[in-house]
């Protein structure tokens, strides 16, 4: 696969942010394919893993340290592996995770970002109904309901009703919420309030007895241990020292090894940090299986497992970290692992994808992009109001900012004030130099045919005209502020090829052997999902080809 890895990383150096990939099924860059050979044992139980934050160059550049058995290069040994890259611009978990899923951009599928801001309820979670409470938790809510668009798990659920068993587990609320459809059997998610996994009301009365049982056996302080590298001379010699500019110690994590949550602030939120939360994931994932049954009788199973913890890591630490690539070599093979369990119970398929990529730190990337820099969301707004203050006069005209969106409080959005407003925001975010460009959303919504590729990929990132003022696009290589702590650390959410470009690889009974060397269009993937589960695709995707392979 020396040939892909290349082919790879010139598609990313030179591939502007159209990406190449166009939204039809036909196949594209280069495609070499064998015939799919006949499946003796259709797939019993489809298993879906999303590595949260898992840019395709980052597979390329670290292959090689990942083990063959691995997930990744097992996988990919076995079946098909191309790089995909998302329509729309906005690169956030739960646009990406939907979009996997549903095989829509967020303007279709209603899911632009990760929070929402509104008067009444403030910054919230895009999955937070305010509705179906979450076990565990006061005042936290989570379901699908915001959903536009039926996904993978809700055509399964069509073809062969409570028949096919749907289990998701994240260590996310919108890992686990959409991308289990509307009727799963099981979605899960770690809310660190409680160090442990929960799920709401929408779902069931009350945590499934089994779960609360394997919970009180298996507690997240039994994971607490000592994290350090397994190859430390190695990692020196391709990524530097381990304490980098620009990384971040994150509540007493520390941004050196040996790390362990029992030595931070707060062990319950650091613990998502290791691969050792991974480990618990799995063990997870082993005992649904287990107890729902998964993959034990002729009609197919859909398993989702997304792992959060590479996300954590790399917000943190940046991409090119010890932390980052120690974590994946391990977290990879633990999966890896999981997957040769299973295949000596049932016939399995496996998908292996990306939500979204990530950026270098700011100041690894400086040598290439002078402007790349940090967007500070708890000082922009205040910044944004003195520009309208200029236009307007006295008075608070900008509410929030909530990635990628600036929102005017409501006397600003009055007709005779908001065109003013609007324009005050644009102004002052384009002088920024770590902003590319600002747009007012209502007109920004508009250019879904737009000859343009980087206005037609925010377009499609729009899921609601209403749901901001202003759109803002990071420059290249400038990141949005998470906080890790506040000036450190890195993000993802911008169009540019190392946000919107992540692998999908994918092997099992029928697949053939497919490699391409440009990005494919990324709605393809759930087409791939439907195919590996033997079903047809929801109507919004029926005319979408699988990838190469199948």
């Amino acid at each position: 696969m020396r040939r892909l890895c290349v082919g790879v990383i010139l598609a990313v150096a030179a591939t502007s942010c159209s990406g190449g990939a166009s939204n039809s099924g036909a196949t594209s860059g280069g495609a070499k394919t064998t015939a799919p050979p006949k499946p003796a044992t259709p797939a019993r139980l489809v298993v879906a893993i999303v590595y949260d934050q898992f840019p395709s160059w980052a597979f390329a550049k670290y292959r090689e340290l990942l083990s063959p058995d691995g997930a990744l290069r097992r996988t990919a040994a076995r079946g098909s592996e191309h790089v995909v890259e998302f329509a729309h611009a906005g690169t956030y978990t739960a646009a990406g995770h939907s979009a996997i899923f549903t095989g829509v951009p967020p303007w279709q599928s209603g899911i632009s970002t990760n929070r929402v801001w509104s008067a009444k309820r403030g910054n919230r979670s895009i999955v937070d109904d305010g509705k179906h409470g979450v076990f565990g938790v006061k005042d936290a809510f989570g379901s699908p309901t915001m959903v536009k668009a039926d996904s993978v798990a809700d055509a399964l659920r069509k073809v062969h009703g409570t028949k096919a068993k749907i289990v998701g587990l994240s260590y996310k609320d919108r890992g686990a919420i959409l991308t289990t459809g509307r009727k799963p059997d099981l979605a899960l998610w770690y809310e660190k309030k409680l160090g442990a996994m929960t799920s709401s009301s929408y779902y069931a009365k009350a945590m499934p007895a089994w779960v609360s049982a394997w919970a009180k056996k298996n507690p997240i302080s039994n994971y607490y241990k000592d994290w350090s590298p397994a190859d430390p001379k190695r990692l020196k010699r391709l990524l530097g020292p381990d304490d980098a500019p620009g990384e971040g110690d994150y509540i007493g994590f520390g941004t050196t090894f040996p790390h362990n949550p029992i030595t931070t602030m707060d062990p319950k939120k650091s613990f998502r940090l290791t691969p050792q939360s991974t480990d618990h994931l799995l063990d997870l994932a082993r005992a649904s299986v287990t107890q729902m049954k998964l993959g034990a009788d002729d009609v197919p199973d859909l398993l989702v497992l997304s792992v959060s913890s590479t996300d954590y890591i790399g917000h943190a630490f940046g991409p090119d970290s010890w932390e980052y690539v120690d974590h994946l070599i391990r977290i990879d093979a633990a999966v890896g692992k999981f997957l040769a369990e299973l295949e000596k119970k049932t016939s399995i398929a496996v998908m292996i994808t990306s939500d979204h990529g990530v950026a270098q730190l700011p100041e690894r990337a400086r040598h290439k992009l002078p402007k790349a820099g940090r967007i500070f969301p708890d000082d922009l707004p205040k910044q944004l109001n003195a520009a309208v203050v200029k236009e307007l006069g006295a008075g608070k005209w900008v509410a929030a900012y909530v990635q990628p969106f600036v929102y005017l409080t409501a006397k600003a959005r009055v007709a005779d004030k908001r065109a003013k407003a609007v324009n005050a925001v644009v102004t002052a975010l384009n002088k920024l130099s770590t902003v590319h460009s600002a747009y007012d959303v209502r007109a920004a919504a508009g250019w879904r045919g737009d000859g343009d590729a980087l206005k037609k990929s925010i377009a499609v990132a729009i899921a609601d005209a209403d749901l901001g003022d202003v759109i803002v696009v990071p420059g290249r290589g400038s990141v949005v502020d998470e906080d890790f702590p506040k000036g450190k650390g890195t993000s993802h959410g911008s169009p540019w090829p190392y946000d919107r470009q992540v692998p999908a690889v994918f092997a099992g009974p029928g697949v053939g052997k497919a490699s391409t060397n440009a990005p494919l269009a990324q709605n393809r993937v759930a087409a791939t999902l439907c195919k590996l589960l033997r079903i047809p695709p929801p109507k919004l995707i029926d005319s979408v080809a699988p990838l190469p392979g199948l």
